[in-house]
């Protein structure tokens, strides 16, 4: 999907038999689901796949089969990476945290506490920084769930100079401090309640796209181990957002935003000392 191989931080040029066998080793039709929203009867759409290359017998024949790794190092502190990128003319914040895997029920408190924080103009991320203070272009929180674990990002795009004002003032001492909040006190019930409207809202525009059906699907058998624990598309609001409450959203903030799970990283043609963003983030409380 993505151009890969003339990236400034690849030395070598990939090896594209490596590619090739990587290729034979995972793209095979026992490691393929297929996905299908239609109108068509079940039959037919079977007749079409039974007859094509994905019904092709292969077999894995490679010796050395790559191993995936699916366990992540354990950290003890915050992590920090700041990169100097010559010639942009804004920075970029993000703030990460690692969290659950797909198959994890907490994903759908994670994705509340997303929406309710970070998605609209009234979160309290985007009303802060940019109707309250103006200190950012954009802000957000974004929320990745893979086989075994995840994660939960604010990000924000800024002027170098709104990046750190004082220990107080500026773009990171303001997310720091709303993690702290979050961490202390949680969301309101007034929070909790508006994102799951929105969350309802989104799931019913989205019905109207089989695009979002399908690739539900084929990420739910893809990840669920258990087939029982597929939810329908149409059932997402009902099963998994409509009971969620107040201690439910607190225990699993405090569970996750803690600084060993949570990593910093600050990209920009002019970035703040490594001993300034560590004074600020060591406030975290967890």
């Amino acid at each position: 999907e993505h151009p890969i191989d003339h990236v400034d931080y690849h030395k070598k040029k990939i090896d594209y038999n490596k590619c090739c066998e990587l290729y034979k080793q995972f793209y095979t039709p026992n490691n393929m689901i297929i996905s299908v929203v239609s109108n068509l009867p079940f039959t037919q759409i079977q007749k079409y796949i039974k007859s094509s290359y994905f019904n092709t017998k292969r077999t894995n024949h490679l010796s050395n089969v790559p191993q995936m790794n699916h366990q992540l190092m354990p950290q003890k502190d915050i992590q920090y990476q700041l990169t100097k990128k010559m010639g942009v003319s804004n920075s970029s914040i993000m703030i990460g945290f690692r969290i659950c895997g797909y198959e994890d029920k907490n994903k759908h408190l994670l994705n509340l506490i997303k929406q309710a924080i970070g998605q609209t103009m009234s979160g309290r991320l985007k009303h802060i920084l940019r109707e309250e203070k103006a200190l950012v272009y954009s802000t957000y929180i974004d929320t990745q769930f893979y086989e075994k674990f995840g994660s939960l990002t604010f990000v924000a795009q800024t002027e170098t100079k709104n990046v750190i004002i004082s220990n107080t003032s500026g773009v990171l001492p303001i997310i720091i401090r709303i993690i702290n909040d979050l961490i202390n006190t949680g969301l309101t019930v007034q929070e909790i309640n508006n994102a799951k409207g929105n969350i309802q809202g989104d799931k019913l525009l989205e019905l109207q796209s089989v695009s979002n059906q399908a690739q539900h699907n084929v990420e739910e058998v893809l990840f669920n181990e258990n087939l029982k624990n597929v939810i329908e598309f149409k059932n997402i609001f009902e099963s998994c957002y409509k009971n969620i409450n107040k201690p439910q959203v607190h225990k699993i903030i405090k569970q996750y935003f803690k600084a060993k799970n949570m990593s910093v990283c600050i990209v920009g043609d002019t970035i703040p000392s490594i001993e300034e963003v560590k004074k600020i983030c060591s406030h975290i409380r967890s």
